[in-house]
Order: structure tokens, then sequence, then C-alpha cells
């Protein structure tokens, strides 16, 4: 995979009214696609580490080696082997008969190299920001440190989706505003490349953060990634406490932060604060471009978590919902929020239907797994 020079220019229309953008071909097999990052404070200052960053995991995926044009930091380019070491051990420890191929493969870097020294003075701290549970608690934890909060256009929402987007800025500037830390916003497509180079979004959106975060190296020295898992159940994922800290430069530094805390101990600490009662949110969904659209199975189980731990939620931008709704969810991925929310409602002594309900929920995603280990002629747990 050949990562070709960037340049700077105007790409593709954002909701951001200021800046510029850097652009780079990927070649890769033959076919040939651009990456394109737009915005406020964004520049080509970094633009070989924002092609490692964007291209390490889509090359160990395609299994060919990478060839970067520009520049790419020394403090960068030695965390290379260490990233594609973490990566290969968890495809290893994931394959399972019926899948007998791992995803990824070790592959070698080809790049000019650079100290990259320290940047330009008088740069500050931003914090990753998406209106949700883990980045309002970081948001919250760091408010007296933040210089910025930095939304991503095209990462949870399409850039195609112009009218979400619109809604979406609209809501985050206004809770942005209310936490007193401005908002900058950025658009880029990383996310359609890397699913066209056969990444998962679970297995791409760390690096994909790490690469936004190098094209904003002019502006930010430090950058925090908000954390997804707890540090007692943490599992396979693009943006890990193992990997996040690896995509730091000379010029900035990535902190992995607030995987010490739940889901439950995150709704609790932000539950005083207007700005995420306000504008809280957690859909991915977003059925007919709703904020929340209060029946997927993340706003299910965020809202039972917030009833749980506060009891009615203050959550506006949450519909409250029933025991009932809440049986009916089916969780994804592990389970692991739903297995935290149990232990939090049987230690709280929630309201017995909710525990029912949620019991239900682990109930019903245990036996299916099971039954897809069977077919998958797997047996184990």
């Amino acid at each position: 995979m050949r990562m070709g020079p960037a340049s700077a220019r105007r790409v593709f229309p954002s909701t951001s009214d200021a800046g510029d953008g850097i652009l780079f071909p990927v070649e890769a097999a033959g076919r040939r696609d651009r990456i394109a990052i737009r915005g406020e404070h964004v520049t080509p200052l970094a633009a070989g580490d924002v092609q490692f960053a964007a291209g390490l995991f889509a090359a160990m995926r395609r299994g060919e080696d990478l060839d970067i044009a520009d520049p790419v930091s020394t403090r960068l380019r030695s965390h290379g082997d260490r990233l594609q070491e973490v990566l290969c051990a968890w495809d290893a420890a994931l394959v399972r008969p019926g899948r007998a191929e791992r995803r990824f493969r070790r592959i070698s870097v080809t790049a000019p190299t650079e100290d990259g020294g320290t940047g330009t003075p008088g740069r500050g701290v931003a914090a990753f920001f998406t209106g949700g549970v883990d980045s309002f608690f970081t948001a919250v934890r760091h408010r007296d440190e933040l210089n910025a909060l930095v939304f991503v256009h095209g990462f949870d929402v399409p850039l195609a989706d112009r009218r979400l987007r619109t809604a979406v800025s609209a809501r985050l500037r206004s809770a942005a505003a209310m936490l007193q830390v401005p908002l900058v916003e950025v658009a880029t497509n990383l996310r359609r490349i890397s699913t066209r180079h056969g990444l998962s979004w679970s297995e791409a959106h760390g690096g994909a953060l790490a690469a936004v975060g190098h094209a904003l190296a002019g502006r930010f020295r430090r950058l925090y990634i908000p954390a997804t898992a707890t540090y007692g159940n943490l599992y396979p994922l693009g943006s890990h406490p193992l990997l996040d800290p690896l995509w730091s430069s000379g010029r900035v530094e990535f902190i992995h932060d607030g995987a010490h805390a739940t889901r439950a101990d995150k709704l609790r600490e932000i539950a005083d604060e207007a700005a995420a009662r306000a504008h809280l949110r957690v859909c991915f969904v977003n059925r007919d471009d709703a904020y929340n659209c209060g029946t997927c199975e993340k706003c299910v189980r965020t809202d039972a978590t917030a009833q749980v731990v506060l009891g009615p939620s203050p959550f506006v931008t949450l519909p409250t919902v029933t025991a009932g709704q809440v049986a009916r969810a089916r969780a994804t991925g592990l389970a692991t929020s739903w297995r935290e929310l149990r232990q939090v409602a049987r230690r709280t002594g929630a309201e017995p239907r909710m525990r029912w309900a949620i019991d239900a929920v682990l109930l019903r995603h245990r036996v299916e797994r099971r039954i897809r280990s069977i077919r998958a002629g797997w047996y184990g747990e």
C-alpha cells in the first residue's frame, strides 16, 4: 500500500465554516483512493504521521507493505512494531475453527523519518468529543485543562447525511459553549476508505482518531481519547489503552482517558452538568435523523443505566424506557456494558422488574452466542 505526498487544498464541504484540508492518494493492489481531512486548524505539518496512522492497520489487513512518501516522526515510527505486535496477538487469539485465516499480517513500513521536535509553542490541549457518555466524562474531567473539543464528521455521522450533521453540529456547539470550551469540527472520509480496505470500524477508529489528531498538530500538543471499555473489562478494540499512546509523535501526545470508570460511574459524574443533561448523544442508528432514536440497543441500555444509577433520568435527550423495552433489547459484542449494569443493579437494589429485564438481555445474549459457536464448530466459551 502506497501513500503519496500530501497536498494542502480545500476538499469536500463541511458544516465547519473555516479551514482548508489535506489530501493524499492511497494506492493498493492497483486501486486508487484519496484520503481527505478538512477543518479548522488542519494543516499538512505532520502529513507523514497522518498517513502512518491512517494506513498501518489497513496495510496489515491487506497484507501489503506500507510505503509513505512524507516524513514520519521518529518517535511514531519507532512504535510501529509494538502496534503490529498487539494487533497480531489479538488476531491470533481470536482465530476459531471456521475462520482459519488471520485478518492481519506483519508488514514492513518504508518512510523517511524526522525528529518532529516539540512543535510550535503555544499549542493547546483538546479532547475528542461526540456528545456521548465517555466524551462528556472526559470533557468534564479535564475541562480546566482543555482548549478545545474536537468533533469529527464522517466517523459516526456519515458525510452524506447533511441534515443529521447540521443538527449534531448545532447541539455539540451548544454543549461546548455551556462547558465553556470551544468546539473544533473536522470532516474526513477516513471511515469510508478504511471500510474499502477491509477494516471494520471497531478495528479502524483508533488509528483514524490518531490521524485526525496528527492533522491538528499545528494547534494541539495533547489529545485525549475517551475510553470505551474499563480496565476491568478490556477486549480487542481499535481504541485501547495499549494502542492509543503508541500513536504519539514528537509533536502530539495521545492519552486514553477514563478506563478506570464504568458507564454507570460516568453517568453519575456527568448528571449534574447542564450541558450533558441537555445534549447527551449516544445513538449511532439515528432513525429518521433523530439525535437519539430511543429504541436502539445503545439508547435503551444508556437510559436503563441512568434509571438504575440516578432514578428518573435527568438526560432530556433520552426517551424513558420501560422494563419491557429493556427486556427486548439485543446486547451487542461481548455485552460488557450489560454485565456491568447487572452488577450495579444488584448492588444498588434496583427495581425488580428492571433487574429481571437486564437478566433477560444477558440470557438471550448467552444463548445466541452458544448457538453461533455450535454452528461455527467451536464449542468453547
